[in-house]
């Protein structure tokens, strides 16, 4: 009996992780690990690591920057995948955005998720808003202040078929980007979650009588 409930307890493990696995990414560069940073890099009004850059005059655009980078007594954070992160709006001015072009499909379900995170130093936290055209809308989303990166998710579903633009516009204090990721599915729900872990806390708790009940 123990055997079986060892199998069960594995299937299990396997449809959890399996319902996180990732299909491919839809987004170009969403590790932002191109163009090489040197320590800071700079674009305003450019294309840069297939993202395009767009800032106002008054500033440098966004940036690929260096896991870690220290400067004037700010602390980036420390990058939540490779080596590199983009950060949106040099000088905190908001407005300044990346954008990239993607195609999508009507009545499909989508799920982006993506990394954010302010900067040491900076006591203002950071908001990005995130539109999506054909029909998705727009989202803003938030971190703490600092260095400490928060995982978000936005699953959605387009009303058109055709190539659209998934932008990052900084709303509010220093908006550092990571991991960003768009694929064709949606996150497991919360609900679903719970029952996997409640399936196997039930388990571990059979398995741990039978073991005790044979010690006695």
């Amino acid at each position: 009996m123990l055997r079986f409930q060892s199998v069960v307890f594995s299937s299990l493990l396997t449809v959890s992780a399996g319902s996180w696995a990732a299909g491919p990414n839809l987004l170009v560069n969403g590790s932002f690990e191109a163009p090489n940073a040197v320590t800071i890099s700079c674009y305003q009004n450019a294309v840069a690591g297939n993202w395009t850059s767009f800032g106002p005059t008054t500033n440098k655009g966004s940036c690929a920057v260096e896991s870690g980078y220290s400067s004037a007594g700010l602390t980036w954070p420390i990058a939540r995948d490779g080596t590199q992160m983009w950060f949106v709006n040099f000088q905190n001015v908001v407005g300044t955005k990346i954008a990239q072009t993607i195609s999508l499909v009507a009545n499909t379900q989508y799920t982006l998720t993506f990394s954010l995170a302010g900067i040491d130093g900076n006591a203002v936290a950071p908001n990005v808003n995130v539109a999506i055209g054909n029909g998705v809308g727009s989202r803003n989303f938030t971190s703490t202040a600092g260095a400490s990166w928060t995982d978000l998710a936005w699953s959605f579903t387009p009303l058109t078929t055709g190539s659209t633009t998934v932008a990052f516009t900084a709303a509010a204090g220093p908006v550092n980007l990571d991991a960003a990721y768009l694929q064709v599915g949606a996150v497991p729900e919360a609900t679903t979650t719970s029952m996997m872990a409640a399936g196997l806390v039930i388990l571990l708790g059979i398995a741990a009588r039978r073991r005790k009940g044979r010690q006695v």
